[in-house]
């Protein structure tokens, strides 16, 4: 990563460095005021008995290379003699014990550098269930060799820098080539039609970060100056922000923008959704830290207005860098601030009412204890794509990012005839069949559940003397945080009229179910699997045909075989009960009626029972 290095050394190089040595650490000193590490981990590894300095400028130079391992090893040898270390080589010793999973000695290295207690994981951990998004990472061309990242999207292609081109110089830094911008087919965790972006764009200087305008007609990107300036003590090549014009299939008048300057860095271009304001990275002076993000508007004329600081809600004491504006207004952008996990860690400050909100950490499905940046999302599809140096080397990893809110689920349950609320009835909430919990509801009959996203749920409302009532639900990406939802409960003892469940018939002196008798006790069945709650009364009659003794046995062998029907289907003895009514109960006068209406009292009815 080009900006967070050169920021940093621009600043911190010079303190660190002990001059008047003679030989190797003349040698190493030089090597390391001028950004050459590795030359500068070679010399100093042959000094003999290296002093407390000596080892700190070791260790930092490790660092620099992303060699924490032996960062660490030597900072502790430091540590062991009670140097002193200032500030900044306080945060690079804690940073390098994170990048070694060590949380507990970077804990307990930061409150020098805090001046209070610090907990990193437990304050990451904590913040979690607040976050609004989860990330599901797969990386890019797993096992090539070249380093990629600072993705951006131009028409169906995926744009990014990468150190692949060995024609280019060799870059004394990394001692890998200069970087330029390619281009390249996504299919899967594959990158395919691997291409230099553009000649007209990629020179022998570093290029990287581009953005493009929706319209696909411009694209601001970073390079570095081609002049060096001496800024504090060190010759350093700031980073520029330059803009290109699309013209006829080709990149055309390519020019620096008038606002960079030779002592100072501009770099990480961002355009909002309406492309009419541009946000970067700088170190320039006035800023909060070591590197703070801003923004300029882009005017009708297609100048510039003044750099604008994004304030204390985004800046930090640290470095903010590689700023992106979702399609929702949201700044996503990535900092190395000693809260994190370690390295640099992506962060999101919330868009309200025009201004930006009070950034925080997105927490540890994108964050790692190396360096996680540069990250584009599509906040409608919430997928994207991300930078990280997680496996070694800076690759980019796609996402998908699933919502992480709680959403609160209310309602109300009232009679379906009456519209009034039904107090201390039971609710019942299911997740993928699974009871979660159940509430009565209160006087005004209402009810409340918290749901976790990306998950599908069951509400369940039932009653004695109501219909249960049954609704399903899935919560996703594009589901409200407050969810409403109203139940109206059937009152039970109407819904057997409705649904035509009459008495059923028998022949004369006959107790079998009959065919047309099946309809009915078919759908007396459904009805009791739908409302597992209610219990029937079977009640069996005759008709006044014969003894009266006979037509008692006669009722109950009609009741028992009304009972036995409905159990064949699966429905519970303990649901059902039975009376033989005989010939008490008649419907019709047997002896003044023909034998077709006498038929209506041999029957069964049914009656939902209170319980």
């Amino acid at each position: 990563m080009i900006q967070k290095s050169l920021l940093l050394f621009a600043l911190c190089f010079v303190s660190q460095l002990s001059w008047g040595q003679q030989g190797p650490l003349k040698e190493a000193n030089k090597a390391f005021k001028a950004n050459g590490f590795y030359a500068a981990i070679a010399d100093y590894k042959t000094i003999e008995n290296p002093k407390d300095q000596t080892l700190l400028n070791l260790a930092d130079n490790y660092y620099y290379v992303s060699k924490k391992n032996k960062a660490v090893d030597v900072y502790e040898k430091n540590n062991t003699v009670d140097i002193s270390l200032n500030q900044d080589a306080l945060l690079r010793f804690a940073d390098a014990e994170k990048a070694t999973d060590k949380y507990d000695q970077s804990n307990a290295i930061l409150p020098k550098y805090a001046g209070k207690p610090v907990n990193i994981r437990k304050e990451i951990v904590e913040s979690a269930e607040d976050l609004p998004l989860l990330f599901d990472l797969q990386i890019l061309d797993k096992d090539s060799e070249y380093a990629a990242f600072g993705p951006s999207l131009f028409q169906d292609k995926l744009v990014f820098a990468s150190d692949i081109n060995k024609n280019r110089p060799i870059y004394s830094r990394t001692q890998q080539p200069y970087l330029d911008l390619y281009s390249a087919t996504v299919n899967g965790n594959t990158l395919t039609d691997v291409t230099l972006f553009s000649e007209a764009i990629n020179t022998p200087l570093h290029e990287g970060n581009a953005t493009f305008t929706k319209d696909g007609k411009t694209m601001y990107f970073t390079r570095t100056n081609d002049k060096y300036k001496r800024i504090n003590g060190v010759k350093i090549a700031v980073l520029q922000l330059y803009k290109a014009d699309f013209t006829n299939g080709e990149w055309k008048n390519i020019r620096k923008l008038q606002l960079n300057d030779d002592y100072y860095s501009m770099a990480h271009p961002a355009l909002s959704g309406d492309d009419k304001a541009l946000y970067f990275t700088s170190d320039m002076p006035g800023g909060y830290g070591q590197g703070d993000i801003y923004k300029i508007d882009i005017l009708s004329d297609n100048s510039y207005g003044d750099p604008v600081n994004l304030g204390a809600s985004v800046n930090s004491d640290m470095q903010e860098q590689f700023p992106y504006i979702s399609n929702k207004g949201n700044l996503y952008f990535a900092s190395d601030r000693f809260m994190g996990l370690g390295g640099l860690d992506v962060y999101r400050s919330n868009s309200i009412n025009g201004a930006f909100a009070e950034a925080y950490n997105l927490g540890e499905t994108v964050n790692s204890e190396y360096d996680d940046f540069s990250l584009l999302i599509d906040a409608q599809q919430e997928t994207g794509y991300l930078s990280s140096n997680r496996g070694g080397t800076d690759k980019i990893y796609r996402f998908t990012a699933m919502d992480n809110r709680k959403h609160q689920l209310t309602g109300v349950l009232t009679n379906v005839e009456t519209q009034d609320p039904l107090s201390q009835v039971t609710v019942a909430l299911y997740k993928e069949d699974i009871k979660v919990t159940e509430i009565l509801t209160d006087a005004q009959g209402q009810y409340n559940f918290s749901l976790e996203s990306n998950s599908s749920y069951r509400v369940e409302a039932a009653s004695q003397n109501f219909q249960p009532a049954t609704r399903n639900l899935i919560i996703d990406r594009k589901s409200k945080v407050q969810l409403a939802m109203d139940l109206a409960l059937q009152p039970v003892k109407k819904t057997l009229a409705e649904r035509n469940l009459d008495n059923i018939y028998f022949g004369f002196d006959k107790w079998g179910i009959s065919t047309e008798a099946q309809k009915t006790m078919d759908k007396l069945v459904e009805f009791m699997k739908e409302n597992q709650k209610i219990k029937i009364a079977i009640a069996s009659h005759t008709d006044a045909v014969g003894t009266s003794s006979y037509n008692k046995k006669l009722s109950q062998k009609r009741a028992n075989a009304t009972k036995n029907y409905l159990i064949a289907q699966g429905i519970t003895t303990d649901r059902l009960s039975t009376t033989a009514q005989g010939e008490e109960h008649l419907l019709v006068d047997t002896s003044l009626s023909s034998q077709q209406k006498a038929g209506k009292n041999r029957r069964s009815e049914f009656r939902i029972i209170e319980n």
